[in-house]
């Protein structure tokens, strides 16, 4: 793709310094012309898949070199109107590899009894055999979105 008056940077900082109401409005823009028939939806669904394409690819390769550069203003700070914070995210723990055995019996059991529930097609009586209760098990809600997927060269 050529962009011969602007660069890709200057493209981007278009959106740089900007607060939640311009994004609003930038966004009620949009929805206007979709809703008044001047942008089809499909070819708006494309191009958003192009950019997030993008995005995705430019955040990849410079969330290091980010993270290095807003450690030079230290922990917390503001930049073009935004607050940056430099901080641990998103931790997750790997139970794994701690070679656990009652851990991994308890997630295969979960798994085996998961599997046993989404083969409900009704519910079913069942009693407890430790109060000698009876309950009734109904098979597991479903739930799912319709959307269509967009897959890029």
């Amino acid at each position: 793709m050529n962009y011969p008056e602007m660069s890709a940077p200057s493209i981007l900082s278009l959106f740089a310094n900007c607060t939640q109401a311009q994004r609003d409005s930038f966004v009620q823009k949009i929805m206007e012309q979709v809703e008044n028939g001047n942008l089809n939806p499909l070819y708006l669904k494309i191009m958003m898949k192009n950019l997030e394409d993008i995005l995705d690819n430019i955040n990849q390769q410079v969330r290091d070199m980010a993270v290095e550069e807003a450690q030079k203003h230290g922990k917390e700070f503001e930049y073009l109107g935004a607050k940056v914070t430099v901080a641990e995210f998103g931790t997750k723990y790997h139970y794994d590899k701690t070679n656990f055995k009652p851990y991994k019996d308890a997630k295969k059991l979960v798994k085996d009894y998961e599997e046993y529930l989404r083969g409900l097609k009704e519910p079913i009586q069942w009693i407890d055999t430790e109060t000698g209760e009876e309950v009734t098990i109904y098979p597991p809600l479903k739930t799912s979105t319709t959307s269509i997927s967009i897959k890029l060269d």
